[in-house]
């Protein structure tokens, strides 16, 4: 019996999500701990979601840890104890059921220290009702919730996501007292201050304040530095300046952007064409607050007035939604502009023709065969494809265009950024496809030939199995007409009608069988010169430059992600560095798959100027 417990490893989930009523992690701990003792279980390891939702596995990244280690010989622990099953998933019953099995599958089971279970097949059916019990209960929580944000939104509150720059986000009592005040830092911080604007203290990273359910959070005027530079970046664009001017201005004085690019990981810092456009677009600084122009539920969007549930494909996307459905409380905060200025900007930018400072998410149709592997050197950013317009418009009103390679960070942020050092589309592609061409020509001379030409003449060699199916459609053909004939023999007037039906039904078969020997035939017929077909093959690969301008867009872009890993590009000395895959000697490849060694060759780079 001692050894039984002994050998009980165990690790404690807990997790507690963004819901006041749910329960803590402290509470979830205690119990387990209380409940579990008697069972004899050592706790070895113990993981921790604070603030996270069961409905999905986004963000939490402590069973995600739990999971990684059970999957492990090395794992320190037989059995992970929870306070309840929804603790582990609040998932629909299958999520549920497949999260469970797998732990099963490695030899690791989930025990509820609330919700026990009999350890046999009874619990497949036991599990999917409590599971469906939480799913449900989620699901109405968060109807609730936007139900509670619409009609708060209708009295003019903030709901949710950092106030817009220029606006400190401030705590009203229902008497309409402001008892605190939060700031968002250029640095991704938030600091909390006191009525008087006085420095209380720095929140902590997802730090909730605690306030009752009758407090408001609203939107109040934030330093006078901010407020007067957001009056700015309007002023400037109706004397003329576009986004990127405005952007390029604000950096070469040194001033920070909001958050300053500490929001993401792949951010960079300074201001941009899209957080300018972002500041002209909103409504806010009119003193209105709009809710509700985009979803991004889990399970619920507002629509015709109502919570309506999203379909399982759209849960999580975050779309659009009518300007119908937009809440809008008006004079709900100070206002930083007035609405003849914003609506004023609103006809400008409609009148201006501008590039668009966001991504359009046409990448998969660009014309730009490098697109996504260009790299500045300088700064950092990624190169973008830009188009311009050249001379006098033609008789039908077109234009001559050349395209280029710019720098994202120039193209974004001005020269504050980078250099404006556009390159010719042509030149560059023209130069890696001259760089790919001398790899493939180098390796197929380097011996690569006779390797090429044997991995083609087994890869065209006629399949065996192709006789046995030529011999099957020939006798299912050779009965179907047997059956045509008897058909026509035994034809009278009475069966007439019979007879044809079935007639018509049967040369369909037989039309479709002579279709597949015919494709067969041709087939074979293909197959016939295999030393021919692999010299031409050789040769195609010779002159890859000419063969690579047949192919379609698509093709050609295919190709080039698979053979070029990068280029980065240095805008001051004019030159590229290329990372072609390498091609593997071929004394080393033997006779093995051809496509999986150059797969795993890797990169080298060959260097040329622009």
């Amino acid at each position: 019996m001692i050894k039984s417990l002994i050998n009980k490893r165990a690790a404690i989930y807990l997790r507690c999500s963004t819901d006041k009523q749910d329960l803590s992690t402290t509470h979830q701990r205690s119990e387990i701990l209380r409940l579990a003792q008697p069972g004899g279980y050592l706790i070895a390891v113990e993981e921790v979601d604070e603030g996270v939702s069961g409905s999905s596995m986004k963000g939490r990244f402590g069973l995600d840890r739990l999971l990684r280690e059970a999957m492990t010989p090395q794992r320190r622990f037989d059995y992970i104890l929870v306070y309840d099953y929804s603790r582990l998933s609040r998932g629909t019953p299958f999520e549920a059921i497949a999260l469970i099995q797998r732990l099963r599958d490695v030899g690791v089971e989930v025990i509820s220290v609330t919700e026990p279970l009999s350890g046999n097949d009874i619990d497949y059916v036991m599990i999917p009702l409590r599971q469906m019990e939480a799913h449900t209960q989620v699901k109405k929580t968060s109807k609730n919730t936007l139900l509670g944000q619409t009609a708060r939104a209708k009295k003019g509150a903030w709901i949710g996501g950092a106030p817009p720059h220029g606006y400190d986000l401030v705590y009203v009592n229902p008497k309409g007292d402001v008892y605190a005040r939060i700031r968002s830092l250029e640095s991704g911080e938030r600091v909390l201050l006191k009525p008087d604007g006085s420095f209380d203290r720095m929140l902590a990273k997802k730090e909730r304040t605690i306030r009752s359910n009758e407090d408001r959070t609203r939107l109040a005027l934030g330093t006078p530095e901010r407020v007067e530079r957001v009056r700015r970046i309007f002023a400037l664009y109706i004397e003329g300046y576009g986004y990127k001017a405005i952007a390029d201005r604000l950096n070469h004085e040194g001033i920070l952007s909001p958050r300053n690019g500490n929001y993401s990981d792949s951010a960079k810092a300074g201001w941009s064409r899209s957080t300018i456009k972002s500041i002209l677009d909103n409504p806010v600084y009119t003193g209105d607050s709009t809710w509700n122009r985009r979803t991004g539920g889990k399970f619920h969007r507002r629509s015709g007035g109502q919570a309506v549930e999203r379909p399982l494909v759209e849960r999580g996307k975050v779309e659009r939604n009518d300007a119908a459905d937009h809440v809008t409380a008006t004079n709900a905060h100070p206002a930083i502009v007035d609405h003849e200025t914003f609506e004023h900007v609103q006809r400008l930018q409609r009148n201006r023709r501008t590039a668009p400072p966001h991504r359009t998410g046409r990448g998969k149709d660009s014309r730009y065969l490098l697109s996504g592997k260009v790299r500045c050197e300088h700064c950092g950013h990624s190169y973008i494809g830009q188009s311009v317009n050249k001379g006098t418009p033609r008789r039908d009103g077109t234009r001559v265009q050349t395209f280029y390679y710019m720098c994202g960070g120039y193209a974004a942020k001005g020269t504050s950024m980078c250099l404006k050092a556009p390159l010719p589309k042509d030149t560059i592609e023209s130069a890696v496809l001259e760089v790919i061409g001398k790899q493939v020509r180098a390796f197929i001379e380097d011996g690569g030939d006779a390797l090429l030409r044997k991995v083609i003449k087994k890869a065209l060699a006629p399949d065996p199995a192709a006789d046995d199916s030529r011999k099957r459609l020939e006798q299912k053909a050779s009965e179907v007409g047997r059956r045509i004939d008897e058909l026509i023999d035994s034809l009278t007037p009475t069966n007439k009608e019979f007879v044809d039906r079935k007639l018509e039904t049967l040369k369909t078969e037989r039309g479709q069988l002579n279709d597949q020997l015919a494709e067969l035939g041709a087939q074979q017929g293909r197959l016939g010169s295999i030393d021919a077909l692999a010299g031409e093959a050789l040769e195609i690969m010779r002159g890859f430059k000419e063969a690579f301008a047949e192919g379609t867009l698509e093709e050609q872009k295919e190709l080039v992600s698979l053979m070029v890993e990068k280029v980065d590009v240095d805008p001051v000395g004019r030159t590229a560095r290329c990372y072609i895959r390498k091609f593997p000697a071929p004394s080393c490849l033997g006779t093995g798959n051809l496509m999986q060694v150059v797969a795993g060759a890797g990169f080298e780079p060959a260097t040329f100027g622009l």
